[in-house]
């Protein structure tokens, strides 16, 4: 008779460890033990002091300029000169429209390819200038020809970058720059 209970009782053992083998919890322990386990790299996020857009609106652009290679702080003082972030500013008679005063009729195909139809959208008014400013910054004359250019064109920025001078649109930018990047704080998200 003890002979059978031992053998019920290897039967039972063997039925639970198939059964803690079998469970995923158990896999997981196995595998954090097997593996030199390091828990996730918190993620972060910039928070810019005084600046008056929705934190995930900040997100969103921060994410544009992360894929365009654009400094953020560098568009946060282009939209500060050019509309005071007025997302629904339409000036130069009409033809400069939204947060980084685009205009329609130096732009179309840059829309057309982005898929913009709509510059008091703020979303899609940043994606153009955002991708316009990249594109200047890509000449390779720095942040300060590329701004100068962004304003007023190619002509105005060569006259200013010849003579080794900024304009005084440019120096606002600039200034509003440094200033937003060294009041931007970093904040932990996870």
């Amino acid at each position: 008779m003890a002979l059978i209970w031992l053998c019920i009782a290897f039967l039972l053992l063997g039925v639970l460890v198939a059964v803690i083998a079998a469970c995923p919890v158990a896999a997981i322990a196995d595998e954090a033990e097997d593996a030199d386990w390091v828990p996730a790299a918190p993620e972060y996020r910039m928070i810019y002091p005084g600046i008056p857009l929705r934190q995930d609106f900040i997100e969103y652009l921060t994410g544009i300029c992360k894929d365009y290679d654009v400094p953020v702080p560098l568009v946060l003082a282009v939209i500060a000169r050019e509309s005071d972030f007025d997302a629904g500013l339409v000036d130069d008679y009409g033809q400069s429209y939204g947060l980084m005063q685009v205009q329609p009729q130096w732009h179309r195909e840059r829309m057309e390819r982005l898929g913009v139809i709509d510059l008091l959208d703020p979303s899609q008014n940043i994606l153009v200038g955002i991708d316009y400013l990249a594109e200047l910054l890509n000449i390779g004359k720095g942040e300060e020809y590329a701004v100068m250019w962004y304003n007023g064109g190619e002509i105005h920025a060569n006259a200013y970058y010849k003579r080794g001078e900024m304009s005084h649109y440019c120096a606002d930018v600039m200034r509003m720059r440094d200033c937003i990047a060294e009041a931007a704080l970093v904040e932990v998200v996870t």
